[in-house]
């Protein structure tokens, strides 16, 4: 499904939630109001700078495509101040996810990639990879495979034994090791 049809479906519930509870005049209703029928006025509150930073976002992801960075290590003059402020800007908004609007929440989920918990995701990813090679292959991944991709699981395999070993891991992500015997 485009994003296009998806922010038209978003638009269309939020229409209908307005027109069927007029009561329900939140921080959801306003920022589907300022999204869809955009005016210079509507712009000026608070809702329009979240939709037209959302908008700053999609637009940085279709032209860099990819995600936005803050990288303090990066020398000064290879950052961009608008990059990073789009960066912290997401975070937050990860960080907001309990206290968010729904409409926010929804209109965040629409972009293509968004993850509350990218991290997350990623750890989950190598360990369907770990998980996957062994299966393919009958063995674990090696150290000393002249294949990157081998060698970079097997560290990523000894990196949750140390972290598993050193108690830096939750309890869920070890019975999980634990469960594919890892």
């Amino acid at each position: 499904m485009s994003s296009s049809t998806t922010l038209t479906a978003l638009f269309e519930k939020w229409r209908q939630i307005n027109d069927h509870e007029p009561s329900r005049w939140d921080d959801s209703i306003q920022l589907f109001l300022a999204e869809s029928r955009p005016s210079t006025e509507i712009l000026k509150i608070r809702q329009g700078r979240w939709i037209s930073t959302v908008h700053e976002l999609e637009a940085f992801i279709e032209r860099e495509n990819r995600w936005p960075h803050a990288n303090s290590r990066r020398p000064a003059e290879f950052r961009s101040t608008d990059e990073d402020r789009l960066a912290n800007w997401v975070q937050y908004q990860r960080r907001s996810e309990q206290t968010l609007s729904d409409y926010r929440a929804d209109r965040l989920e629409l972009i293509p990639g968004f993850s509350w918990a990218p991290l997350d995701e990623k750890w989950e990813q190598r360990l369907w990879e770990y998980v996957d090679f062994v299966e393919r292959e009958g063995r674990r991944p090696s150290r000393r495979s002249r294949d990157s991709p081998e060698r970079s699981l097997s560290v990523w395999r000894a990196t949750q034994s140390e972290l598993t070993r050193a108690g830096g891991l939750s309890a869920a992500r070890v019975e999980l090791l634990r469960s594919h015997r890892i």
